[in-house]
C-alpha cells in the first residue's frame, strides 16, 4: 500500500485520492498516527468530499486526542455549513466533547436533526441524551432553554 499510493502521490501530487487511500491503508493497519496527515491532506485537496475529514476525525480520536477531533468536527461544520453533510459533523463535534457540554451538545444535536429531518441516528442520539439516567435532567433543561428561544424546533421536534 505504501508503494502504490506513495507512486500515486509522487506522480499526482495534487489529487487527493493517493493521499485519502494511503491514509485508510495505514488506518486499516492500525497506524492511527500515521494515517492522519494524509487523510488531512486529501481533505485539503479535495474540500468537496466530506468522507476524508470524516476518516481523519475518526483516525484522530483512536490516538485519543479528543480535542483536535472536536476541532475536526468543527471544521466540517464550518465546510459543509447549510448542506446535508453538515449533520455527520454535529454528530463528531458531540462525540468529541471531552467535558461535559449539555447546552453545545443539545445544539449541535438539535442542527444535525434540522439538517437532515429524516436522519434517524440524530433524533436517536438527541433522545438519548435527554433521556440519559444522570445527565437527563440537565439536557433537557438546556433544549427546553434553545426551544423557548426558537420556537420553530417545537414543529421539528412533533413531527
Amino acid at each position: 500500500s505504501e508503494l502504490l499510493y506513495g507512486g500515486a502521490i509522487r506522480a499526482r501530487p495534487d489529487v487527493a485520492m493517493g493521499y485519502g487511500w494511503l491514509g485508510l491503508a495505514r488506518a486499516r493497519r492500525g497506524d492511527h498516527e500515521g494515517s492522519i496527515v494524509p487523510l488531512l491532506r486529501a481533505a485539503t485537496l479535495d474540500p468537496d468530499t466530506h468522507r476524508y475529514l470524516i476518516h481523519a476525525w475518526e483516525e484522530v480520536l483512536m490516538t485519543g486526542d479528543r480535542a483536535n477531533a472536536e476541532v475536526i468536527a468543527e471544521r466540517g461544520i464550518r465546510r459543509f455549513e447549510g448542506r446535508p453533510e453538515e449533520a455527520s459533523y454535529h454528530l463528531l463535534a458531540v462525540n468529541s466533547m471531552s467535558e461535559r457540554d449539555p447546552e453545545r451538545a443539545v445544539a449541535h444535536l438539535v442542527r444535525c436533526t434540522e439538517l437532515w429531518p429524516a436522519r434517524s441516528d440524530c433524533r436517536t442520539a438527541l433522545a438519548a441524551l435527554l433521556k440519559d439516567p444522570i445527565d437527563g435532567d440537565e439536557n433537557r433543561a438546556a433544549f427546553d432553554r434553545l426551544a423557548a428561544a426558537r420556537p420553530e424546533l417545537g414543529r421539528l421536534f412533533r413531527e
